[in-house]
């Protein structure tokens, strides 16, 4: 699975650099799995677990500062009060959160035709509970063997788990939460990356992307129209003439 070979080669290369007290970069690394994955598996680089998963963690490396400078300022590592800090980490979550939402909206909808405008506010939610699973699960990983450790942090990564999922499927029954059912082409799709790509990393100028937002929406609702138009005067009802019998044929 490409995320979990990207996360093991990066994890193993930095440790590598750490204990060789070598220079490295997270974009190099990332660079470096992505070609071990490629080489190995070809095929990966056109799964959506491949392009999701190198995609949105090339744009945290990248973008996600960018997009930080920008709606908050630069960050201030001379924080003492818990107050700031909890600030400043909110901030930073706000600006990855946003970041890896518009990097992965083209993706998404040209896999799975699926949109949902309350991916971010979920992730904010969801972030102290998912950061405490990770906790939870390395501490057992490396403790487990120690009595009483692999119960008890079990049983708590059993409850975080059952927390996430109900939170997740309440969500999910709210009308409007998940767009569905979208049709786009491929090449909406590498446009649409593009734009989301510009967003993010500039500075200056942004009015000048509103343009191309309006035309890429166009193109998905008019493509949409005309994508369920077709179906519709495809479906067409026959008579069974020796039973009188009528079906619908798609």
């Amino acid at each position: 699975r490409p995320p979990i070979v990207r996360a093991g080669v990066m994890t193993i290369l930095a440790g590598v650099g750490l204990l060789n007290h070598r220079r490295f970069t997270g974009i190099g690394l990332l660079a470096i799995a992505a070609i071990v994955v490629v080489c190995v598996q070809p095929g990966q680089v056109a799964r959506p677990g491949f392009q999701l998963s190198f995609g949105v963690v090339a744009a945290l490396l990248l973008l996600a500062t960018r997009l930080r400078h920008r709606w908050f300022g630069p960050r201030s590592w001379m924080a003492s009060r818990p107050s700031t800090v909890l600030i400043q980490w909110t901030f930073d979550a706000v600006a990855a959160s946003v970041t890896a939402w518009v990097i992965s909206i083209p993706v998404v909808v040209g896999h799975f035709g699926q949109w949902s405008p309350v991916a971010v506010p979920m992730s904010l939610l969801l972030l102290p509970i998912v950061a405490l699973l990770l906790a939870l699960g390395v501490l057992r990983a490396l403790l487990g063997w120690v009595p009483g450790v692999g119960e008890v942090s079990g049983s708590v990564l059993v409850t975080c788990s059952e927390w996430v999922l109900a939170v997740v499927d309440g969500i999910d029954r709210i009308p409007a939460t998940s767009i569905e059912g979208l049709e786009v082409s491929w090449p909406w799709v590498v446009l649409a990356t593009c734009w989301s790509v510009a967003w993010c990393g500039l500075q200056r100028r942004r009015h000048l992307l509103l343009p191309a937002l309006l035309l890429l929406l166009t193109w998905v609702i008019l493509g949409n129209l005309v994508h369920e138009t077709a179906a519709e005067s495809v479906t067409a009802t026959i008579v069974c003439p020796p039973s009188g019998m009528t079906g619908v044929c798609p």
